[in-house]
């Protein structure tokens, strides 16, 4: 995958800092509002407030989505690249919307305690048995029965909020004015795409495919918007997304076999507009954008693309006039923000830095879990004779990307340039508490 900075369609990994686990997450305004814009009817009729959902994009081919930590929708990319139209991808995203309304990330958190004492009191049976018949095989199999108990019950808890999500999906669809067809097509495309299945029941953390497709046709035959079609506006929402994703994320080979015409639709020439430009065909890219820009003059995700375009191939200057255009239509974009700010700080000079800075500023709580954000931040405090907020700056960074020898170092620099208990001073000690807690 050749990326460079990627500043507006970013890529960027975080671990959390207690799970060993790293997830490489994208970020992209214009797939961010697409989402929102297709889910807010959803949202509406699930009585969910649509500023607190939060949707978070994995850089995963797989047909996947998943809801965590209350009300965070993680979809993969290959959600996007895999559906062959709107109503598929909306209903999944109404399938985890049931997920949020019924509470399930909290059931299946406490689901997940009772499987795990299952397991431990299997582990501890097997233990015993061992010791009373001398056998360490009757240990094993006693281990395996607590083990084996503890997957079915987190799966039979699973199998029960996956129905319920199915049901809440379509009633919510509808509620919303939607065809609840989608969530249908998306559960067979699921069931077409499977690679093997299980015969034990038990062991899948959903039903049966083929019976939440017959629940699911059951609802939509009885459904009087199971033919009402999509608007225009987002039959072109999803069309433009997809090619994005794709041309961001996918080979050469894999763009031409999605859009074998470059200049057959808006996806297709926008999808070989961004793979010109990571292939490093500037003209070729520009040419295409350019003609895009004469038919859509405010579109403020075209003027985004090409002040990345500009930028990454080293015409910064360029690139800032592409950027404000885009802000000036797209004001609410934390990212282009930072990618303007990025682009200021290139210019090298102390007003382009105060500049930047008043802008990162701005941006700080929605960008705050964003490496790039305080690798950034850092500069322009470096820049301006802040070193404190520097250093603070990169211990936060580093926290961020869990390397945290480097938090501790940065942290204990920024702290000797504050003084004691004034705001960056207990930043700083936060910093070094949280990493002294993690070493043990």
């Amino acid at each position: 995958m050749r990326y460079k900075k990627l500043l507006s369609f970013v890529t960027f990994f975080i671990g959390l800092l207690y799970s060993p686990l790293a997830y490489a997450f994208i970020q992209d305004t214009e797939i961010d509002d697409a989402l929102r814009k297709m889910c807010a009817p959803i949202f509406k009729a699930a009585g969910l407030n649509q500023n607190a959902v939060e949707f978070r994009i994995i850089n995963s081919p797989t047909l996947n989505a998943f809801v965590q930590n209350g009300q965070t929708i993680y979809l993969h990319t290959g959600l996007i690249t895999q559906t062959e139209n709107i109503g598929q991808l909306i209903g999944v995203l109404a399938h985890e919307t049931g997920h949020i309304q019924g509470g399930h990330v909290i059931g299946l958190k406490q689901a997940y305690n009772d499987s795990a004492w299952h397991s431990v009191l299997g582990m501890a049976v097997g233990i015993a048995a061992a010791a009373a018949s001398g056998e360490a095989k009757a240990g094993v199999a006693a281990a395996a029965i607590g083990q084996d108990l503890a997957r079915r019950s987190l799966m039979q808890h699973s199998r029960t909020h996956e129905n319920a999500a199915d049901q809440a999906g379509v009633r919510l669809m509808e509620q919303a004015g939607y065809s609840p067809q989608g969530l249908l097509d998306a559960m067979v495309l699921l069931n077409e795409k499977a690679l093997y299945r299980v015969n034990d029941p038990y062991l899948l953390t959903h039903p049966l495919t083929d019976e939440r497709i017959q629940n699911l046709k059951n609802f939509v035959e009885r459904s009087s918007l199971k033919s009402k079609p999509y608007s225009l506006d987002f039959h072109e929402k999803y069309n433009r997304i997809r090619a994005k994703t794709i041309g961001f994320l996918y080979g050469y080979d894999a763009i031409k076999r999605a859009y074998p015409h470059h200049d057959k639709d808006f996806a297709s020439k926008y999808a070989w507009a961004i793979m010109y430009f990571r292939q490093g065909r500037l003209e070729g890219a520009l040419n295409i954008v350019d003609g895009l820009l004469v038919q859509k003059p405010n579109d403020g995700y075209l003027h985004e693309l090409k002040g990345q375009i500009l930028f990454e191939n080293g015409h910064v200057a360029r690139s800032i006039d592409s950027y404000e255009k885009a802000l000036d239509l797209l004001p609410h974009a934390s990212l282009v923000k930072l990618s303007y700010a990025h682009a200021l700080t290139e210019l090298k000079n102390i007003v382009s830095y105060q500049k930047a800075k008043k802008i990162l500023k701005k941006i700080a709580i929605s960008q705050k879990q964003n490496p790039q954000y305080w690798r950034l931040l850092s500069i322009v405090h470096a820049k301006t004779n802040e070193m404190g907020l520097a250093y603070l700056a990169l211990a936060e960074k580093a926290l961020l990307e869990r390397d945290l020898k480097t938090a501790e170092a940065q942290a204990k620099r920024a702290q000797g340039m504050f003084p004691e208990y004034s705001k960056q001073w207990v930043q700083s000690q936060d910093i070094l508490r949280f990493v002294k807690q993690q070493k043990k």
